[in-house]
């Protein structure tokens, strides 16, 4: 039965094998059509051509490609056709190819010419790698245009030692075809554990609008992602890895646990109000942004009713976790811990909390499960620094505050003005030598510099003027990962990126200070910056 089997296949190879070459009875083999396929020419933006073997574009982008050919026995008229083929699908059926690109893939774009009067093919190939269009970090800029939202990318690179952007003006509607709705207030940045791990979100207050990072194509809004089939009025938002915030007008707040990290969404809000560990519905709380990567697993939260500090569990263990407990700030070390002359975090009565930023140490990344935080308090006209560090218990996912530090902060008074914008670079000690841990603060058109690292209660060092703009400041951000950028938006519309590292050194010094600049007149009126991290995403496991 085998040999049957064996014998029975070769037949059918030598048929095929012969149907290749069979001969029509009029053929001269030594004068039939030769095409040899030498290589491919790639047509760019301006239409000139330069020869390619492998060719890199964004999604979105047109691949013109022609083949170069050499012909033996050639006829006056040749009878051909062409089929490019590229992840088993035809992408083309004329010589020249122009291929829109959709999808992020790779791989090899295969011609295959056919002479039909002979049935013979010629192929070739060159390889084709389609990259997400706007796959990069650098600041994203929520701004009004000629009396519409507009969301803009400054996509940043660092080309021939200096560091540069590419601004990408009006980016969704661009995208989109459409504006993003008319009370947007915000740009919030979320991730998961997943390839392609972050996600846009632009925050309205009737609404939010999540958007691919890489694409910048709208993917979802708020409908149906509450249980009530309500949206409430959104002041702010907090997503993190498996617990998602919103906070309504009152500073109440609405909250899920997601199912996996590995989706942007999963679950919905639940209808009720998120209450503490008494069993109170909690109200005017002020989400605080922080490290939300897996070896932190929180977020600290400010209570402006009870005068407290609030911390929210992100945890979720290998034996168990502790996801959305909430828990009131207290010291690790209990009632006694709090250090001399300390304002302790669980009774702020009578201060008047000015701001709270996070700002990190890279000694500290991965181990341990903390945060560090630096805040501004204010007492009968006086203004105090205080630092302190959130912990989370790496088995339990216990919560508790150490290392808490307060002083006097001079200076401020006398230039602090009532729409100042405070932001500490979230990096304030560089991966390598560079130091910039400085807390920035405008006012007006003055930027002002604090060193964080200046904690001597009777040390008269304040603030210093870094920067005196020609317009007032009205947005910052200086959530770059390395550190050494901060993004500043002027209220004349123009956006500028300051160099970071050792500012200190370099007061007034255009020349030190400015990396790049965006002039007025490009963006419209600046409304928020948010820093796109991109492939620097926090790490969820």
């Amino acid at each position: 039965m085998m040999k049957e089997k064996i014998f029975a296949f070769l037949c059918l190879m030598s048929l095929l094998l012969s149907g290749c070459y069979e001969d029509k009875g009029n053929y001269d083999y030594n004068n039939l059509l030769k095409i040899t396929i030498t290589g491919f020419l790639s047509e760019k933006e301006d239409g000139t051509e330069s020869e390619i073997t492998s060719l890199t574009v964004t999604a979105g982008q047109v691949v013109k490609v022609r083949p170069i050919l050499s012909f033996e026995n050639e006829k006056d008229k040749k009878n051909l056709a062409y089929t490019w083929l590229f992840k088993d699908k035809v992408i083309g059926n004329e010589e020249k190819l122009n291929y829109t690109t959709e999808e992020v893939l790779s791989g090899y774009v295969l011609l295959d010419m056919e002479d039909l009067d002979t049935g013979n093919h010629f192929r070739a190939t060159f390889s084709l790698s389609v990259l997400d269009p706007y796959a990069g970090s650098g600041f994203l800029v929520l701004s009004e245009k000629e009396g519409e939202p507009c969301l803009s990318f400054l996509m940043g690179a660092y080309t021939d030692g200096n560091d540069q952007f590419t601004p990408y003006i009006g980016l969704y509607q661009k995208e989109n075809g459409k504006v993003l709705p008319k009370d947007v207030f915000k740009i919030h940045e979320h991730f998961r554990s997943n390839r392609h791990s972050t996600q846009i979100m632009a925050v309205c207050k009737s609404d939010f609008v999540d958007i691919n990072a890489y694409t910048f194509k709208e993917e979802i809004r708020a409908a149906g992602l509450f249980m009530s089939g309500e949206i409430p009025t959104i002041s702010d938002v907090m997503f993190m890895q498996w617990v998602d915030l919103v906070a309504d007008e009152q500073g109440r707040l609405y909250k899920r646990v997601k199912s996996t990290n590995e989706l942007f969404h999963s679950n919905r809000f639940l209808p009720s109000f998120v209450k503490d560990e008494q069993g109170e519905v909690l109200q005017g709380i002020r989400i605080i942004p922080g490290d939300i990567s897996n070896s932190k697993n929180f977020c600290l939260l400010y209570d402006t009713y009870k005068k407290r500090y609030l911390i929210i569990s992100d945890w979720k263990g290998s034996y168990g976790n502790t996801l959305a407990k909430i828990v009131v700030a207290q010291h690790g070390s209990g009632e006694q811990g709090w250090s001399e002359g300390f304002t302790r975090l669980d009774r702020m009565d009578g201060y008047k909390v000015v701001y709270t930023g996070h700002y990190m140490n890279p000694s500290e990344y991965l181990y341990p499960a903390a945060n560090r935080y630096f805040s501004i308090i204010e007492k009968d006209g006086v203004y105090y620094h205080q630092h302190f560090r959130v912990n989370r218990d790496y088995t339990t996912g216990a919560m508790d505050v150490t290392e808490d530090i307060q002083g006097i902060l001079p200076g401020l008074g006398g230039i602090m003005q009532e729409n100042s914008i405070f932001c500490i670079l979230r990096y304030s000690f560089g991966f390598d030598a560079s130091i910039h841990p400085y807390l920035l603060m405008s006012s007006g058109k003055s930027l002002y510099l604090y060193d964080i690292t200046e904690r001597d209660s009777n040390s008269a060092e304040g603030f210093f003027k870094l920067y005196e703009f020609d317009s007032p400041i009205v947005a910052m951000n200086g959530e770059c990962i390395s550190g050494t950028q901060l993004g500043v938006g002027l209220e004349d519309g123009s956006f500028h990126v300051l160099n970071m590292t050792l500012a200190k050194d370099h007061l007034m010094d255009k020349e030190k200070l400015f990396l790049w600049s965006l002039p007025a007149g490009e963006l419209g009126t600046i409304k928020d910056i948010q820093y796109n991290v991109q492939n620097q995403s926090p790490n969820f496991n």
